[in-house]
């Protein structure tokens, strides 16, 4: 699962989220003491159980995803359509000045995410104008407010026209 800022709900995550590596479970485990590290042998210190046992805890999880796994793609698609609404009304955004090759001049433009189906998002841009418009400066408060303005619009068209 992809860190995010945005919640991921969708069943395939939370499995992925609850899945142990077998290969790993019984690996030695470093001790530290007085005197340096020492090797715990996971057999002999009586972790097998308790592998086990996870391992149990871990059916059992996997046991409720797999029974109520319409319940969390459903979840997952409230939790989404709910973020949307989020990033269409408020949209963080990222001012970046960037330069045409060819006329030599700097422009600005703007850059926010926008959540997709399954934990994943979607980089929206949108170009603000020339730089000297706003000072050369990305922090100009003028130039977050009309990349704010302009993001809502270009993302509700978008979303109106399906590419989004």
């Amino acid at each position: 699962m992809k860190h995010s800022k945005f919640i991921n709900l969708d069943y395939q995550s939370l499995i992925d989220l609850f899945k142990i590596d077998k290969s790993k479970k019984l690996i030695s485990t470093e001790v530290k003491i007085k005197g340096g590290v020492q090797k715990l042998d996971p057999i002999r210190a009586g972790f097998k159980s308790d592998f086990d046992e996870l391992e149990e805890k871990l059916q059992k999880i996997s046991l409720y995803l797999n029974e109520n796994k319409e319940v969390f793609n459903q979840l997952d698609e409230l939790v989404k359509d709910f973020e949307q609404h989020q990033v269409l009304m408020n949209p963080t955004i990222h001012v970046a000045r960037t330069k045409d090759k060819k006329t030599e001049i700097e422009y600005f433009t703007a850059k926010t995410f926008f959540p997709l189906t399954g934990g994943k998002r979607k980089e929206v841009k949108i170009h603000l104008g020339r730089a000297d418009n706003y000072n050369f400066d990305t922090q100009n408060n003028q130039a977050k407010r009309d990349a704010i303005i302009k993001m809502r619009q270009t993302i509700s068209r978008r979303i109106r026209e399906g590419s989004l």
